[in-house]
């Protein structure tokens, strides 16, 4: 609950760490946005992550690199 008061009262979002992968450090403060209208879809998320996923192999199911939990809730 003290999280969620920062976060709606002070807009307060945790610092991330400096050697955070560029793009997820990106997905992630977008996904932060006030705004609804500003944050991206899950599709939208999911298809930067997939395309951005450091361990993909070329002959690779994309889709399979993901935990199985969140390629099931989309």
């Amino acid at each position: 609950m003290q999280i969620a008061r920062l976060v709606m009262e002070k807009d307060w979002r945790p610092e991330l760490h400096a050697d955070m992968n560029a793009v997820l450090s990106n997905v992630v403060t977008t996904c932060w946005q006030r705004a609804p209208d500003l944050r991206p879809s899950l599709d939208a998320v999911l298809k930067i992550l997939i395309d951005n996923n450091p361990n993909d192999e070329h002959t690779q199911d994309k889709h399979k690199v993901l935990p199985r939990n969140v390629v099931s809730m989309v």
